[in-house]
């Protein structure tokens, strides 16, 4: 996973809290936020901002509410670093919302070098998170560390646990989500005297939950009659999901790898397993390099199919007003494509 370590990047990271602590020094008891009639929401990645917006409604970015993305959609999630103007849509908001996973790392680093008063919506505080192991192989050719999540009696590994920051992607998490966004929104809204938006918050949520409930069962109903068992030739940013529907997988990579090149003997696996298993595609992850994926699929003699983690979107698929649902409903057409 990239991180934002580099000495440099540590160093221009102080200097930009150091700019936004000065912008709001001038200001008294929260002068520098808005009008205490409108509320201003700040969310870190797509799975923050879609939970919002769908509690939101109509009100998303209307005159009552602003709603920012800070992670642009087609980007990269975790190598992201915040821009200055960030740091002060950060400062200036009501409602901070992030994950809390590694790729949140920064996050830690401003908000206690500004000892903020901003307040904060940690989606990991409100769901069960998983623990993973994952291996590092070492290349012996270059020398580098690829990350996968397959044994083998050939391959040199060093076993990792690690958190997994996806959580997002089992239906039953997210369902917790919308209901720790609706309860904070519910929050500020009676602090902040609108207490008229928290029945419209509400009926937003309860309609939203109605349609992860549905759309879960859809998924589950087409994992069920099938051999449950998928190859995903990419990182595998699924597994609440997988575990969620009982799903068995292989896959080159973890969740949060950065890698995009693995040995021959990964690939081989890979290929050796679809053949065995007469599977009917391989899969890979939305935004990454699929030439593994391709590889694999041609080698086996079977199609590439695209699964959604939904930590990230297109800009197209931004600017269409794709959802955590409609996402979701692609992963049930990828699935019953691959099974069938």
């Amino acid at each position: 996973m990239k991180k934002v370590n580099g000495f440099f990047n540590v160093v221009f990271l102080s200097f930009l809290i150091l700019s936004v602590i000065s912008v709001g020094g001038c200001s008294k008891n929260g002068a520098d936020k808005k009008n205490n009639n409108t509320i201003s929401i700040v969310a870190t990645t797509f799975p923050c901002y879609d939970a919002v917006r769908a509690v939101l409604g109509d009100f998303a970015n209307s005159d009552l509410v602003e709603l920012k993305l800070l992670v642009k959609p087609g980007t990269e999630v975790h190598s992201f670093d915040p821009s200055p103007a960030d740091l002060i849509a950060i400062k200036k908001s009501d409602l901070f919302v992030f994950v809390g996973g590694e790729s949140d790392s920064w996050v830690y680093r401003i908000l206690d070098a500004e000892n903020s008063d901003v307040k904060t919506l940690k989606l990991m505080d409100f769901v069960n998170v998983l623990e993973i192991e994952h291996h590092h192989e070492h290349e012996e050719e270059n020398h580098e560390h690829t990350e996968n999540c397959y044994s083998s009696e050939n391959d040199e590994k060093i076993n990792i646990h690690e958190i997994d920051e996806h959580i997002w992607t089992s239906p039953k998490n997210e369902i917790k989500i919308v209901n720790a966004v609706f309860e904070k929104l519910s929050s500020l809204c009676t602090e902040k005297k609108l207490d008229y938006l928290i029945e419209e918050f509400n009926t937003n949520a309860k309609d939203y939950i109605s349609q992860i409930e549905e759309i879960s069962e859809e998924i589950k109903s087409v994992v069920d009659n099938s051999s449950k068992f998928i190859v995903v030739a990419d990182r595998f940013p699924l597994v609440y999901f997988a575990q969620y529907f009982g799903i068995e997988y292989k896959a080159a990579f973890s969740g949060c790898s950065s890698a995009i090149e693995t040995s021959t003997a990964t690939i081989s696996d890979l290929i050796e397993t679809v053949k065995n298993k007469n599977l009917k595609a391989v899969y890979y992850m939305e935004l990454g390099n699929h030439k593994i994926a391709d590889t694999v699929a041609e080698s086996s003699g079977v199609e590439g199919l695209l699964l959604q983690s939904v930590q990230n979107v297109t800009k197209d698929d931004f600017e269409n007003g794709e959802t955590w649902i409609s996402l979701m409903e692609r992963n049930k057409k990828a699935l019953e494509q691959g099974f069938n």
